[in-house]
């Protein structure tokens, strides 16, 4: 993949970051924050390890380097909605973060105004939500299996909501199951 084309329209001294070093180093997730044009000018360890960078091989790059699901409309969008937000104001979205190799992955991103110098920048705090959706995936299938074995349960001939459990004092030994061979009761070997 060609690399990310920088940005130089708007220079910012790194120095404006150098007391985020420490957050920056030990953060879990992908800490970026932007200019108001969208131009990468710091970001986490988490972040670069995340998108397979240096941090030379995209510092200076906009965001679209990295996105892979919004359009530049949406970008610029956030981008000023972020801008627009109150102090300790934040709002949470949705994207795909493009790897260097080119592959993408799902995640959730907070963003909130970074006030500083006389500045105002994008944070923005990325978390890779892959494993998250596939267990909400796993979670929808499995409630549909649920609802399938509910309406069989209760569609069976014969119903199977209309025998007793055992110990119950109406209890009698239901039907042989055509499902084993054995009582419904009695446990598959």
């Amino acid at each position: 993949m060609a690399p990310p084309k920088k940005d130089a329209s708007e220079p910012t001294p790194p120095s404006l970051f150098h007391s985020f070093a420490p957050l920056l180093e030990a953060a879990a997730d992908g800490i970026h924050i932007l200019t108001p044009q969208g131009t990468l000018v710091s970001a986490s360890r988490a972040f670069f390890e995340m998108l397979g960078y240096a941090p030379e091989e995209i510092l200076g790059s906009h965001v679209s380097a990295w996105d892979a699901r919004l359009t530049s409309s949406e970008l610029a969008d956030n981008i000023a909605r972020t801008l627009a937000l109150p102090r300790n104001g934040k709002f949470v979205f949705e994207s795909l973060h493009r790897k260097k190799d080119g592959s993408t992955f799902p995640v959730e991103i907070h963003a909130a105004l970074l006030p500083l110098a006389d500045r105002r920048f994008c944070f923005f705090s990325s978390r890779d939500i892959a494993d998250r959706q596939a267990g909400e995936r796993r979670l929808r299938q499995l409630t549909e299996f649920t609802e399938l074995l509910a309406v069989g349960f209760h569609e069976s001939d014969p119903p199977f909501h209309d025998v007793d459990p055992p110990g119950s004092p109406s209890h009698s030994r239901p039907p042989k199951s055509q499902f084993h061979g054995g009582s419904v009761w009695e446990p598959l070997n």
